[in-house]
């Protein structure tokens, strides 16, 4: 479960952005998830920016 992508050394107010590559290289990131997720028959699924989640909806 994604918790954390964007840079959370910037200010709320301030679009978002993925983290610095020091800290993380999302476009790799996202590309061993795809590949994971295919691989194993699992949905990968992305929550959208500042709308509320629930991860366990489909589970109930």
């Amino acid at each position: 479960m994604l918790i954390h992508w964007d840079d959370f050394f910037r200010p709320l107010e301030a679009p978002l952005r993925a983290l610095p590559y020091i800290g993380d290289d999302l476009d790799v990131t996202m590309r061993v998830f795809a590949g994971l997720s295919a691989e194993q028959g699992v949905a990968l699924h992305l929550p959208t920016a500042w709308r509320r989640e629930d991860p366990w909806a489909a589970l109930r």
